[in-house]
């Protein structure tokens, strides 16, 4: 059974790749709702931009009827020895690896982004699955997560350790 059998109401899964056009409108939809410490990052700063040029096959939407934007997913391919040990340090440690270490072997999720008139509908953990299906066909072992803690944006000045 494919992804788009098992979620009916996703119309289409579109990749950066083959959809560029979807770019600026999932931004738009999606402006918003992240904490506005998440844009001011040194190491992203770097290296954000590059994602949807130099990865454009891992950056994808999940679109509705009529090509609606149900979820920004962002994602990168990077190598990891699989001991927690060699977990990137956090969404910045991951990043960097993606883009400074070659030979691949896991797809490390960095962003879903859901429209707010889209959000407490389920469709977050429909994306992750997406992407656990992405890591899957392109022959990844894993798919890592680094999560920030759901009340830190309640406190910017804390670091996030």
């Amino acid at each position: 059974m494919t992804f788009l059998e098992k979620y009916a109401s996703i119309a289409e899964i579109a990749t950066v790749k083959s959809r560029p056009d979807l770019l600026e409108l999932a931004w738009e939809q999606t402006r918003g709702t992240m904490p506005e410490y998440n844009y001011h990052g040194d190491m992203l700063n770097e290296y954000w931009a590059r994602l949807t040029d130099e990865w454009p096959e891992y950056q994808f939407h999940l679109l509705g009827v009529g090509e609606e934007i149900l979820a920004l997913a962002r994602s990168i391919p990077l190598h990891w020895d699989g001991t927690v040990g060699d977990l990137p340090e956090g969404i910045d440690g991951a990043i960097e690896r993606g883009f400074d270490k070659g030979n691949p072997n896991t797809l490390c999720a960095l962003l879903i982004a859901i429209p707010r008139v889209r959000q407490r509908t389920g469709m977050s953990a429909v994306a992750l699955a997406a992407m656990a299906d992405l890591a899957k066909e392109r022959g990844f072992g894993s798919l890592i997560a680094p999560v920030r803690p759901s009340a830190k944006a309640l406190y910017p000045l804390v670091p996030i350790a």
